[in-house]
């Protein structure tokens, strides 16, 4: 993840995960936006970004540190 792309972060980035048919619960998973190469139909640069294809698989400590920021920050994106 780029510092930008962690900068752009927003509330509800990485919701928790649900269980599948099985009642195996994945992994946690970071939506977030890209911005290097964020272009529209005709190859015109987005400043804004847009949303990633893939997301980013989370381990705990990053889960809880993203916890933490949506309570300190007012909804939107998890920066001041």
């Amino acid at each position: 993840m780029r510092p930008i792309e962690a900068l752009g972060l927003r509330h509800g980035c990485c919701p928790d995960p649900e269980p599948d048919a099985s009642g195996h619960v994945g992994r946690h998973l970071i939506y977030g936006h890209e911005y290097k190469n964020a272009t529209d139909e005709h190859g015109n640069h987005h400043s804004a970004g847009r949303e990633r294809d893939v997301p980013w698989v989370a381990i705990t400590s990053v889960v809880g540190a993203i916890r933490v920021l949506e309570r300190m920050v007012a909804p939107g994106e998890l920066r001041r």
